[in-house]
């Protein structure tokens, strides 16, 4: 009768106040876990909420369960992302994390997927880790060299803003390339220190990642403050990825020289 009022208790409490929308997957979960532990979630949820943490981790934590080791679980989400060049935590019905795997399959990227919900007893207390890792919860998590790297489209710094910041950033490839999870095209992308051939069979040493932009910007004979270049059809794809830093580059420049006029 207690379970049964702390539930409904809890229930009530995450309607009114947080308008939770609980997922299908998590509803299933809910309704077939006996009452006691529920009130053994609850209770979970409301220690980490008066210990400071936001709501989301709360629910994290919760889900966790009460065997929940954080050390253990953060020493485990080490162990994958330091013996692996890219991993991808994710759920297999997420949206996010079905489109962050398209793209990189698209870029013919290598990485290892950890599915966080099969079964989610194993991967909630995983995902609980991740949040106090990274302050994020949510997925994919996407780890590079060890390093969070954000989600798909968002992240939590200016160091991990997600794969598509990253990508638009044109810092991506070059990254990839040099945790050796792509193939550098030769006289394109190419990341600090990778070797590959040209179309003559000569080595070729990649450039560091300001440099290749430099180098770019002197292709297209263009200064930072000329207007926009426009691609052709002529143009080859070499050709049409100079001329897209370029772009990024001159709009760089303008946005500051905005922002000095307003200074």
């Amino acid at each position: 009768m207690v379970s049964l009022v702390l539930f409904k208790g809890c229930t009530g409490f995450l309607t009114s106040s947080y308008r939770l929308k609980i997922s299908t997957a998590r509803a299933k979960f809910f309704a077939k876990a006996p009452l006691e532990s529920i009130a053994d979630s609850f209770n979970i949820f409301v220690k980490s909420v008066q210990a400071g943490d936001n709501f989301k981790q709360a629910i994290v934590d919760a889900s966790a369960g009460t065997d929940f080791d954080l050390e253990a679980s953060k020493a485990k989400v080490n162990e994958i992302v330091n013996n692996n060049p890219l991993v991808l935590f994710t759920w297999t019905t997420c949206p996010s994390c079905k489109k962050a795997l398209k793209y990189l399959d698209e870029m013919k990227v290598t990485s290892k997927v950890i599915e966080l919900d099969k079964p989610y007893e194993e991967g909630n207390p995983i995902r609980a880790a991740l949040g106090r890792m990274t302050k994020k919860t949510s997925v994919p998590s996407i780890w590079l060299e060890g390093q969070y790297i954000g989600g798909f489209d968002s992240g939590t710094s200016d160091a991990s803003p997600g794969l598509v910041p990253l990508a638009f950033s044109g810092v991506l490839r070059p990254r990839l390339i040099r945790a050796g999870v792509m193939t550098p095209v030769p006289g394109i992308d190419q990341a600090d220190g990778v070797e590959s051939k040209d179309e003559n069979n000569t080595t070729i040493v990649a450039k560091s990642i300001e440099e290749e932009k430099v180098d770019k910007i002197s292709d297209v004979s263009v200064s930072v403050t000329s207007n926009e270049i426009i691609s052709t059809d002529d143009d080859t794809e070499n050709e049409k990825e100079n001329k897209s830093v370029a772009n990024t580059l001159i709009n760089d420049k303008k946005e500051e020289q905005e922002r000095e006029k307003d200074e």
